[in-house]
């Protein structure tokens, strides 16, 4: 089994990679899949659907190549003004049957207090076409700034202690 984690920030280093890389090394600790992948919009910009195809890049099929041959997907979006970054959204537009029913854990993550809304809009507008299949859960990291950091077990509040063992807990 292979999974894709796909962290949907456009911008380098960003919290949302941090996020993501988290859920990597939980995946890996797991022993859940055989390969588990994460592709970054930060480090691999991919360009707008156009009808033309002149979207078509090394991104965008290193990225189809991965979507293809996963079994599944993590789903990291950050909320930007109340939605999910438009390049985020843009990958449901050229790359729809490949998601065609394989499961997904949607991850929200917002600097501050909010985080709901990019999972609301993912479910509503992502799985049309591409058929993705959702799963009930979900995880929202508020004020991700002071959560899922490099840090000694025994320096974690109570509330990332939670925040851990919901991700681990949405992740089996």
């Amino acid at each position: 089994m292979n999974l894709l984690i796909i962290s949907g920030s456009t911008q380098k280093d960003s919290q949302s990679l941090k996020v993501s890389r988290f859920i990597h090394q939980r995946l890996q600790v797991f022993g859940f899949a055989d390969r588990n992948d994460i592709f970054d919009l930060g480090e691999n910009p991919i360009s707008l659907w156009s009808e033309t195809g002149q979207h078509k890049d090394a991104n965008w099929s290193r990225l189809k190549y991965l979507v293809e041959h996963a079994s599944g997907f993590v789903i990291v979006a950050p909320e930007w003004d109340g939605m999910a970054p438009a390049a985020l959204k843009n990958i449901f537009h050229v790359i729809d049957r490949e998601f065609s029913h394989k499961p997904a854990l949607l991850i929200g993550v917002s600097a501050g207090p909010n985080g709901a809304y990019p999972i609301a809009d993912l479910r509503a507008h992502s799985y049309k076409n591409s058929r993705i299949c959702y799963i009930p859960e979900h995880i929202i990291v508020r004020n991700v700034h002071a959560y899922l950091n490099e840090s000694p077990h025994g320096s974690r509040t109570e509330q990332e202690s939670l925040l851990r063992e919901r991700i681990d807990y949405a992740l089996r």
